[in-house]
This record gives structure tokens, sequence and C-alpha cells, in this order.
């Protein structure tokens, strides 16, 4: 085609689409008159008035031709829109709430057309209720009974229903309406004017007032069944001898206001007690002409509405002639060995006595003639020994016997009401004498103490217990809800006391401030422990910064307390105790004590939320042992500890494995469980050293002595001090040649420091920081270190300072270290080591030792990330390398794999995260 002809082509084509435009697609060039109109579904014109419910739509087809726009006039409260596109017409009625609107009229629709044209279209109109429906969903074919008082719901469904009225209700009922739902009360029991049926007529109402049918609610009250039951058999006749006394108990139900009591057979005696649901029968002790050999008592219960219940039937008889023997006890206690004279104080129909049976070790010597009997206790405990029944029968002229029990117990503790005599004889500075066998008190059975309503079971403030408790292997069940702040089995024990052989289960809770609970004792002022095991849980509900909390001791005050072969297993879950630990919540500054064999497999789970627990401790076995002179041996956590500071910049002082603050001589001691922040990527850094083994060492003068201790668990945390063995060592005095000391110690646990809000300071695989003075000897990680820093990290130790010597230690862990722009305060940090990261300006030294482990670091020159060691004042402030490190310990960590980040490439990605 020719360039002119192909303009003129190009120049007809938009003129076509000019003109299907600007005429509603009609791609006719001639633009005619408009047409507008409204079709019924059969497409012809709707002429027949609209009738559409309160707020609903209608659309309708439209056909339309040559249409350039449209108006529309509407009623009152009334929409119209037309889409001429779309070819339709849409009318809204209006809101039935809108009192002002038009339920009728004519919507007007306008049409111009392109050549000017206009069409007109009148829609009638009208606007009605829809259905108004109101039903019940239960069924109301029946009266709706209830008992005197008592409540139910019916359930309604609806629909347009605005509001429903209710009619009067009958006297004495309760109706309240809540939606859909009507919950309808019985009347009480003591209203006399109240209606014992009627109905009541619901009737719903639209927006526009609108009436449907109404829903009738027919009700009617019936007595609850009124019952008394009698808690001891009576469904066979119950014997009765001479002097007999006889109680029984009952349980009625709530609307029983009172027993009517037959009279008593004759000559019997009837004592009945209503409030405590009890009745005496008892029998003369001689037998009179008239006495009625048998008979029965009715009871019959009576409501609040003054109906009788079914009756209950005692059947009783008696037996003129059967013996009746009765000593001066029911119940003795003895020493070991203890010989007791009893004496016949009742003797009826009486011709011979018999010792039947005794205990299992225990004696009687009978002197019938002279109405005694000797009874004597074995000289020593064996067997079931410590309690039991001597039985003896007495026989009467007329062949009749009855076996009389008479229990006899060794001193000691042998059930709950035993339990609840010893302890407070304790309290209240009484002899305890008469629990005492062979100088001790003992435990001779499991007891159940859970009823006890104490929280303290043994012992107040001021009244300790220094004698020697023997558990005999038996279990104490305890349950506790504290309403004051010391809780435990016992309050103190005292300088000298001994608690051996018991096992503790239950559960304590708390929700009061500064609580001090401890599963055996609050507080321990020199005693022993010896062979405990408790699977106490523990739950704390009250977020204060205080108090104490151990699963066998709360706070250790005195010197000389020792704790031997102790184990703990339940769980704890706390929101702001201070100082907690599976085993102890703390020991006093300036005590001596030791602790061996002993050990916590109970998670623990800190939910400190934003509570600030700046001088807090915890930890798996031992809270806090700050300037302490303790000895700690085999002592070791498997349970893991989860925390979290509900991602806030919470601070603690130490949290550990197995120690928070851990200051004295460890040896053989180890932690396998995990010590986790569960706030996880969203954990916010804060002032907390956090360490597998250890939070802290950090009081001048009393430092940390580890022999042959390790951590296998893995640290997760974002703090300032994060550390797989201890987070930091400081505060030891050299000038007193007092170093922290770590010998033969190990870390195998992984190190993740972590978060997507903030970044931590410094962390290493064995300490986070040393201060001061510490010596390293054979010590060693092998755990991954593996976390983001502004400062410092390093294999064995991520910032080492002052007079630190490292002899003989191994990394072989890897390390991989990231660093952000936005959080790197000051040029050359971070810096990166193998072994150890240096700060300061005394001299490190470091010898025999070696690093193997792989090392990636995102720092700012290469020289600032190396694998034996890196110093701070080299990197960041450019002095001279002050470091002592052998050529054994250069050469030994030259082979490791060092690779340097350089700040271009810093990026937020670690492997295997």
């Amino acid at each position: 085609m020719k360039p002119k002809n192909l303009f003129k082509g190009i120049l007809v084509l938009f003129l076509l689409l000019f003109a299907a435009v600007g005429c509603e697609r009609d791609l006719t060039v001639d633009c005619s008159d408009a047409e507008f109109s409204v079709l019924n579904g059969d497409d012809t014109p709707v002429t027949a008035r609209q009738t559409l419910n309160f707020n609903t739509s209608a659309s309708l087809k439209i056909q339309a031709r040559n249409i350039s726009s449209t108006e529309t006039s509407v009623p009152e409260g009334w929409s119209c829109a037309v889409d001429i596109p779309k070819r339709t017409v849409t009318v809204t009625a209006p809101d039935g709430a809108y009192g002002d609107a038009a339920t009728e009229g004519d919507v007007v629709i306008t049409a111009r057309g392109v050549n000017g044209s206009v069409v007109r279209v009148t829609l009638p109109v009208e606007a009605v209720d829809a259905e108004v429906v109101l039903k019940c969903t239960d069924d109301l074919t029946e009266p709706v009974s209830l008992a005197y008082g008592e409540s139910a719901k019916l359930t309604f469904e609806a629909q347009n229903v605005e509001r429903i009225d209710m009619s009067a209700l009958p006297a004495g009922w309760k109706a309240e309406r809540e939606g859909f739902v009507l919950t309808l009360t019985a009347p009480a029991a003591d209203d006399e004017t109240a209606a014992e049926e009627g109905e009541i007529e619901l009737t719903p109402y639209s927006r526009r007032g609108s009436k449907g049918a109404s829903v009738v609610v027919k009700v009617a009250v019936a007595e609850a069944p009124i019952v008394l039951t009698c808690n001891e058999d009576v469904s066979e006749v119950i014997p009765f001898r001479l002097s007999d006394k006889k109680v029984f108990t009952f349980t009625a139900s709530p609307n029983v206001v009172d027993v009517k009591v037959s009279d008593a057979p004759k000559g019997w005696t009837l004592k009945p007690d209503l409030e405590k649901l009890s009745l005496e029968i008892s029998v003369p002790d001689q037998a009179a002409a008239d006495l009625a050999a048998e008979g029965s008592v009715v009871l019959t219960p009576v409501s609040n509405r003054g109906t009788e219940g079914d009756p209950v039937t005692i059947r009783v008889k008696v037996s003129a002639t059967a013996p009746v023997l009765g000593f001066d006890v029911a119940s003795q206690r003895f020493g070991l060995a203890q010989a007791v004279t009893i004496h016949v104080v009742k003797a009826i129909n009486v011709t011979g006595v018999e010792l039947k049976s005794a205990p299992e070790g225990w004696s009687a010597s009978p002197d019938f003639g002279a109405q005694t009997c000797t009874l004597t206790a074995p000289d020593a405990v064996s067997g079931s020994a410590s309690s039991g029944m001597f039985v003896f029968t007495a026989v009467s002229a007329s062949g009749e016997t009855q076996d009389v029990e008479v229990e006899a117990k060794l001193n000691g503790l042998h059930d709950a009401g035993d339990f609840a005599e010893f302890g407070n004889a304790v309290a209240t500075g009484a002899s305890i004498d008469g629990f005492l066998l062979g100088g001790e008190v003992n435990l001779f059975a499991d007891t159940d103490l859970s009823q006890a309503g104490l929280d303290v079971i043994v012992g107040a403030a001021g009244k300790p217990f220094s004698g020697t408790f023997n558990g005999n292997g038996h279990t104490i069940t305890l349950r506790i809800a504290a309403s004051g702040a010391d809780a435990g089995l016992f309050h103190t024990l005292g300088a000298g006391a001994v608690v051996r052989d018991l096992k503790l289960t239950g559960t304590i809770t708390s929700a009061v401030s500064d609580a001090n609970v401890g599963g055996v004792a609050v507080y321990n002022d020199g005693a022993e422990l010896n062979g405990i095991a408790s699977s106490v849980a523990f739950t704390y509900n009250a977020s204060v910064n205080g108090g104490y909390y151990g699963g066998l001791v709360a706070y250790t005050r005195q010197s000389g307390a020792k704790y031997i072969d102790c184990h703990t297993t339940g769980a704890v879950v706390t929101k702001g105790i201070k100082y907690l630990g599976g085993l102890l919540g703390a020991v006093a500054p300036d005590t001596e004590g030791t602790m061996t064999d002993c050990s916590n497999t109970g998670n623990i789970t800190l939910n400190y939320g934003a509570l600030g627990m700046g001088g807090g401790h915890a930890a798996g076995c031992v809270g806090n042992t700050e300037k302490s002179k303790w000895t700690f041996t085999r002592v070791s956590n498997t349970g893991n500890i989860d925390y979290n500071f509900g991602k806030t910049n919470g601070a603690i002082y130490s949290i550990g494995g197995v120690f928070g603050m851990a200051c004295g001589t460890f040896r053989e001691c180890f932690n396998t469980g995990n010590v986790t922040d569960t706030d996880g990527a969203d954990a916010v850094a804060g002032t907390r050293r956090i360490g597998g083994f250890a939070g802290a060492s950090a009081s001048g003068g009393y430092p940390i002595k580890a022999f042959n201790c390790y951590n296998e668990g893995k640290v997760v945390g974002i703090s300032n001090y994060v550390g797989g063995f201890m987070g930091i060592a400081e505060g030891s005095k050299p000038e007193l040649n007092a170093p922290n000391e770590f010998t033969d110690c190990y870390n195998a646990g992984d190190v993740l420091v972590v978060s997507n809000t903030t970044i931590s300071g410094m962390f290493g695989g064995f300490l986070a920081v040393s201060y001061q003075c510490a010596n390293l000897t054979r010590c060693s990680n092998r755990g991954k270190v593996i976390g983001f820093t502004n400062r410092s990290a390093g294999g064995l130790v991520g910032a080492g300072a002052d007079q630190l010597v490292v002899d003989q230690c191994e990394n072989t862990g890897i390390i991989y270290i990231g660093c952000t722009v936005a959080s790197n305060p000051k040029a050359g940090r971070p810096f990166v080591a193998g072994l150890v990261a240096i700060r300061g300006t005394n001299p490190v030294k470091i010898s025999n030792s070696k690093n193997t482990g792989a090392i990636t670091a995102m720092v700012q020159a290469a020289s600032d990330v190396q694998s034996a060691y890196v110093s701070e004042i080299v990197t960041v402030d450019g002095k001279a390398d002050v470091t002592i490190c052998d050529d054994a310990t250069r050469t030994a960590s030259a082979g490791a794999t060092v690779t340097a980040i350089l700040k271009d490439n810093w990026n937020s990605n670690i492997p295997g995260l």
C-alpha cells in the first residue's frame, strides 16, 4: 500500500473508533435518537410495581442505545444505579429504621442520547417489611419445668427481628434476655407468693414496627428431689451390745432444711445433730426389763417447701447376753522395748478373755484376774513392727464372743494426723519427746499432707526443728497453695538437724510477693539433708523481683550445712523469684558448707517478661553462692532452662545450667540441659550473664575454683555475656592470691547468639569474658560458637583481660561470627579469635594451647580475625601487642581455616541457622 493510501486508511479507522465510544459501543457512524427501557426477565418492558423488602436491592435488565448519560430521581431514602456497559439498573430500598423514608413512589430514569435526544422511564416501587419470625430452638410443646431456684436457658432463631417485647412474668419468676438467649429462673423455695405455673409471651417486631407471630413459653415449677442418704451401710440390721454407742452420718440434698427423727426403741437413746447431719444411737450398760431387743429409727427429710422426701430407716437390735470388754486406752505409743500396762475399765457379761493376736515383734502379758495386761514394744524397728493391733477375745456365759482391739504404735509419724501434731509441737516450742524413737523422729508410712491446709507443715519462724528426721524411704505428698511468704515442709532446720532418707511429691504454688519456698525447708541454718528425692512441682505467679526458691531449701543461712545424695525432678515455672535453684535458691555470704552427689533433672521455665531482675540469679541446681566458700562435688543438672524477658531488654545478674553465681570449689560437676532464651529471634539484648555451667563469678576475694567440670547443653541467648561454660569470670583479687581457676574443664554445647532485633556484646565457647585474674588449665571448647557481635568473640574466651593465663587449652569448635554496619559502634570491631579475643593493656599469657576450629568472621580488616588470639588494643587502638603467646600455640593453631568477610560484604546470613 502506498503511504498516501495508508494514511487515509488509518484516519477512517480512527473516526470509526471515535464514533463507537461516543455511541455506547454502537459502531455505526450515524448516531440516532436515544433508546432506553427497563426489561422484565422475558425482555418485555417493566410496567408493574416493583416490591422490595427494606434494606434489599433488585437488579433489572435494561436496553440502551446511543446513550451518552443518565440521571435518576428516586423517592426519599431510595437509591438507583444505572450501568450502561453492563446493561443493568439496580434499585435499593431504604433502611427500615429510616423513619422519613418513602414506602412507595416512582424511580424516574432520564437517559440522554449522543444527539441530544431524551428518554424517560418511570419505575413504580414499593418497600415492605420482610417476614418477622421468632422461633425457639428448644421444644416448647411441654412446659419448661424447673426446680425451685433453678435456671435454664432457651435459645431462639430470629429473622428481621429488631426488638422483642416480653409479657409480664408469673409471680416470683425471673427472666433475663441477652440477644436471642432467654434465661429463666424459677422462684425461690421460700417464696410463698410465687406462681407454680404460668406463661411468658415473646412478641417480635421489625425495625419498621411490623409485628411477627408471638412465641409462648409455658413454665412450671417442680420441687427438686428431696434426698437424705446415710453414709454408713444400713441395708442390714445393725447389731449392738450393752453400752454400745454408734454414730451415723448423712448427706442431704441442698433443699433439705429439716430431718424428722422417729422415737427410739424402748430403752434406747437417740442424739440427733441436724447441723452436722449426724445421729448417735446408744443402749444402756444394763438391760432393763423393758429394753427393746430390736427396733427401727426412721429419719425423714423435709424440704424448704415443707415437702417430705423418702425416709431412711436404720434397723437395730441388741444382744443383752453378749460380752462387752473395754480398756482404758484404744491406742498407745511406745518407745523401743517399752512396756505399758493397760487396764480393763468395762466388763459386761465377760467370763473369760484371751489374747488373739499381737503385732509382729510385740508381746503381751495379760493378768485379767487383776484386770490388767502389759504390752511390750520390740527393741528394734524391723519389717512392719512400727505399729499394729493387739486383739483380745472376750467370752460370755452364753458363748458369745467379742474381739477388742488396742492399737500400738512406736513413737513417730504414722499418718497425717501425727504430722499435724508434730508440726504444731515444733511451731509452739512444745516437747516432741512423744515422737522420738531412739533419738529420732521417724516416718513410718507414706503420708498424704495435701489436705493439711498449711503453708508450712513443721515449725514456724523462730521455732526451728533441730533434731533428726528419718523418712525411712517413705513418701510425703504436699499440695501447698501458699497464702504467706514462707512455704515448705519445714520452716527452719536448725544447726545440727538431719533430714534423711525421704521422698517428696506433689505441688507448691504461690502468688505472694517475695515468696520464700523450699520443698524440704524454707531455711537451713546448718542442717544436713541426706538421701532426699523430691518431685515437687513449683509454680510462682507473682511478678516481683524478690524471694527465694529451692527444690530442697530456699535459703541456707549458716555454715555447716551439708547436702548429700539429694535429687530433684519437679518442674518449676516462675515469674519473679530473685534467687532460684532446682536444689537451693541461695547460700548466704561468708558461709561454708558442702553439697555432694546431688542433681536436678526438672525443667525450669523463667517467665520474667519485662520484669527487671538485675540482682537475680537462677540455675538448675544452686541460684547464688556469692561471697561463699562452699565445696560442690558431683553436682549436676540435666533439666532444660527456658527463660524469656518478653522481648524486652530486661536484666538479670546470672543464669546458669548448674549454678547462677558461682563462688567456691567445684569438682566433677556438670550440666547437660539446654539454657535457652525462648523469645528466640525476637529476643532483645540486656545485661545478663548466661552460661551452660554457671552464669557468673563476680565477688572479690571469693573466686571460683572448678576442677573436671563440664557443660554439654546448648546455650542460646542474646546479652552482653554468653558463654558455653560460663558467662563471666571476674572479681578475683590478684593481691589476695585468689584467682579464678578452671582446670580440666570443658564445654561441648553449642553457643548461639542470634536475634533479629538486636546484637550481642561478647561471647565465647568456654567463657564469654574473663576480667581481673583467671587461670585456665587444660580447658577446652568443642561446641559451635555462632552469632552476631559488636565487640568480640572467641572459641575459648570471648573477651580476656588483665591477668589471664591460658595453658594447655584447646578449641575445636567451628566459629562463625556476624556483624552489621548499623550496630558496629567503633572502628576496628568486632575482633574474633580461635582461642582468646584479648581486652586491655595487661599481658595475657597463652602457652601450649591450640585452635583447630574453622573461623569465619565479619570484620573490618583481615587482621581482626586470627586463629590463636587477637588483641583489641592492636585492632582498635593501634597499640603494640603485649600478649605473651608461645611458639607452640602459634604453630599448633596455624593450620586452622580463617576466613575474613570484610565490611563491604557483611550480611545477615549465618549458614546452618
